[in-house]
Parts: C-alpha cells; structure tokens; sequence
C-alpha cells in the first residue's frame, strides 16, 4: 500500500492558504447544517399552527358562536323557571321548565396548542407570535371549567323528590341558588365566547359566514328567535375594562 506523505508547507503563505481553506471548510458545513435546521423548524412551526388554526376554527369557534348566539334564550328561560318558583307553582310544573333547561355541552379542545406548548417548538416562536396564539387558548380552559360547573348546577336544578305537590321551602332555596349559579355560568361563558372569538381573530383565525350562519340556523331552530348573531367587536381584549357591561 502507498502512503503518501504530507506535503511540507513552504512559508506562511502556503500554511494561510491551507488554514484559510480548512476553516471556510467548516464554516460552510455548519451553515448549511443551520440552514437545513431552520428549514426543518420553519416546517415544524407552520404545521404547528396549521393545527391550532383548523382546531379553533373547525371546533372551539363555531362553539363560541352557538353559546354567544343562546345566551339571551338560556336567560329566558331561568326567568321563566324563577319565576315559577315565586308563583309557588307545584313540584312537577317547576320540574318540567327545569328539564326543558339544557345547554349544549361540549368539550372545548386545546390539544393543538398543548403539543405546540409542550414541545421545542414552543422556543422557536417569536414572543409576538407566541402571545397572539396564547391569548384565544387562555380562555377555552375557562370556558371548559364553566361548561363542567354549568351541567354540574343544571343536575342540582333537576334533583329532589318527583312526586306530585307543592315544594318545600328547602327544595325552593335550592332551586334559587342553582338558577343563580346557572346565570352566572350562562354570562360567563358568553363572555368567553366572545372574547375567545375576538383574540382569534387577532392571531387570523375567523369562522366563514357560511360556517357562522349554518351554526345561527341550527341554534334558532332549537331555541327559536331568541338567537342572535354574536358581535365580538363588543370585546376589547386589551382593554382593563368591560366594554360588553358584563361581570
């Protein structure tokens, strides 16, 4: 086998010229690695918005707008069972307005942004946009907490005995006291929606018309016209402030 030995350098300038070629070597290799690195993480970082775009429009926004859109007729009707109760209306007709209380209940998805989060993804993100998507996903666990409580009060509503007669004074103060969370509940979860829809829009993410007028159309067929289109420009998500009056 040949060997072939180093070839001696003669001067200073040989040695440059070869340092100078072994050094641009490297910094070629390692910008090529950066770039194939970014390359990779732009990549990861558009499909990790993809994701949250398609899960806030195609699931948590058509939510919003349905909740927004009945918040008046699930007013309505906790009028109507209050005012029953005043009226010292018997056991069964007071249960029956309480029966016909039911707000959708839904599962308000974050797995998206959980992933994004979670991951190295998460340190590629500009502050700016880091902020724009935390502002809509820090609302829809409120909104998933306030569902919970809402179905939660809407069993107490309907518990108690189920025979015939008039109430008794311990089973009306429950009914009040749930008919009060169940309003509380009510608005806060309109104020969410509209606020989730307006912070959305802020990072780009809008339902269609065609998506929002088919949601209005099937609210308004189960609750009648009562619904109203939700008008998120009520919320001022930067303000300190509660532009839309409400707690």
């Amino acid at each position: 086998m040949e060997i072939h030995k180093p070839k001696p350098w003669h001067g200073v300038r040989e040695f440059l010229k070869e340092y100078a070629i072994i050094v641009i070597g490297v910094l070629t290799a390692l910008a090529a690695e950066q770039a194939v690195e970014w390359v990779h993480w732009r990549h990861q970082l558009r499909d990790a918005q993809d994701a949250m775009r398609l899960e806030l429009q195609d699931d948590d926004l058509p939510q919003a707008i349905a909740r927004a859109a009945i918040e008046k007729c699930l007013a309505q009707q906790l009028d109507g069972i209050q005012a029953a109760i005043d009226a010292r209306a018997d056991r069964a007709q007071v249960r029956r307005l309480a029966e016909a209380y039911s707000p959708p209940r839904r599962t308000w998805d974050e797995e998206a942004w959980r992933a994004a989060a979670s991951s190295q993804i998460a340190s590629h993100m500009s502050p700016r946009v880091m902020v724009i998507w935390s502002g809509p996903y820090a609302v829809v666990p409120a909104l998933g907490a306030l569902n919970d409580k809402e179905q939660s009060d809407r069993i107490l509503l309907l518990a108690g005995r189920r025979s015939l007669g008039d109430a008794s004074e311990a089973e009306e103060e429950r009914w009040l006291v749930a008919i009060e969370n169940l309003r509380h509940e009510n608005d806060g979860i309109a104020y969410g929606a509209l606020t989730l829809l307006a912070l959305a829009k802020n990072a780009g993410v809008v339902v269609s018309k065609q998506s929002e007028q088919r949601v209005i159309g099937e609210m308004r067929t189960e609750y009648g016209s009562c619904v109203a289109t939700p008008n998120p420009s009520l919320i001022n998500p930067e303000s300190q402030l509660n532009p839309a009056g409400r707690p």
